[in-house]
């Protein structure tokens, strides 16, 4: 499936006025995105502490790595950034387990260089997070956040965010992590890179507080809690889920501005083997009886035609006639050639055995009677 310039519109008959304050206001929230990234674009992540799990942090001046030794760990940052030509790297025990990197500075994290780790990375920043133009991101997971989460609930594997900062999450250069989970989440997400999960989901979700399942698969997903005041999800980039699914979604407790919902860029979730892809574009405002929320218009019919339009093909009822040959197996046609009983009628030999009348000796005795 392939979705591409998808953009939710106000509802029909609203006044001139609001559509103005629609079209300011999320222009201003785009334009916020793109602030407070300017420092710590050429530094490590600094002051480290493992505050649960267990874990080492060390490397040189061009690099960070961080070796994991349980399923969970969790580490306090004052910052948390990457420089051009700088990487930090995660070793963790296997692909599911998880490092959460919660920064407590008032600095946005800056990632300039790159990231990788054979487990899934969280990154928590109130003040927000920045991928930029050049980086690149190889992860079994990633899940970045301006929502907050406890280190009780990250080690007991309840993902429940809450309380978004004022800062956005933004995506501008090239996220990988095929067969898991990319999500980005906050009061105002975007994505005008390049993320690629094969296999796996992309989330895209805006809302002040919401909860991560871990399904069947292994994947992520994400149930919006509570809303968030003027709540974008944006993608003008590329996201690529082949055999997965791509979720955008944003719940707005605005009842003036409303959800946006936008994506002039292309989602690709294409269906890979005997695994569908799946896209969903969902907004929606708090006032349930307000129309003017963004719903996924729905994306997908604009493409419907090109896959459903080939069941004709599969139209097998259409086909018995082929195998209407019962004439061939009409079995009871044959029996004739088995209705050779007339040679084993036995019955008809007694007669054979019906000679009495050549012991009929009665009829000698008047031989004797000289």
């Amino acid at each position: 499936m392939r979705v591409s310039h998808f953009h939710t519109a106000d509802a029909r008959g609203r006044r001139s006025i609001e559509r103005r304050a629609w079209l300011k206001a999320t222009s201003a929230i785009a334009g916020t995105l793109a602030l407070g990234f300017a420092s710590n674009a050429n530094a490590l992540p600094e002051q480290g502490v493992v505050v649960a799990g267990a874990a080492t942090i060390g490397g040189t001046a061009k690099g960070l790595t961080v070796n994991q030794s349980t399923s969970n760990a969790a580490i306090n940052w004052q910052s948390f950034s990457i420089g051009a030509g700088e990487t930090v790297q995660f070793a963790q025990p296997d692909s599911r387990s998880v490092t959460l990197n919660r920064v407590l500075g008032s600095d946005a994290s800056t990632i300039m260089g790159r990231l990788s780790g054979n487990g899934q990375v969280f990154v928590v920043n109130p003040n927000g997070v920045l991928f930029g133009a050049g980086s690149q991101v190889n992860v079994g997971g990633l899940v970045a956040s301006t929502l907050q989460i406890t280190d009780t609930d990250f080690m007991a594997g309840r993902y429940r965010f809450s309380g978004a900062g004022a800062g956005a999450i933004v995506n501008r250069g090239s996220i990988s992590a095929d067969g898991g989970s990319v999500a980005l989440l906050g009061a105002q997400v975007s994505n005008h890179g390049v993320i690629s999960a094969r296999l796996g989901s992309v989330s895209l979700v805006a809302g002040n507080a919401m909860t991560l399942d871990v399904v069947g698969d292994g994947l992520l997903q994400v149930t919006v809690d509570q809303d968030a005041l003027n709540a974008l999800a944006e993608n003008g980039g590329l996201i690529r889920a082949d055999g997965g699914q791509v979720v955008m979604s944003a719940r707005s407790a605005d009842r003036l501005l409303k959800t946006a919902v936008n994506s002039s860029g292309v989602i690709e979730a294409v269906g890979v083997e005997s695994r569908g892809g799946v896209v969903s574009l969902v907004g929606a405002a708090a006032d349930p009886h307000d129309s003017t929320g963004a719903t996924a218009q729905h994306a997908e019919p604009k493409h419907a035609p090109d896959e459903p339009q080939h069941p004709p093909v599969h139209e097998e009822p259409a086909h018995p006639p082929a195998h209407e040959h019962p004439p061939v197996h009409e079995e009871p046609a044959h029996p004739p050639a088995h209705e050779h009983p007339p040679v084993h009628e036995e019955p008809a030999h007694p007669p054979e055995h019906e000679h009495p009348p050549v012991h009929e000796e009665p009829a000698h005795p008047p031989a004797h009677e000289h």
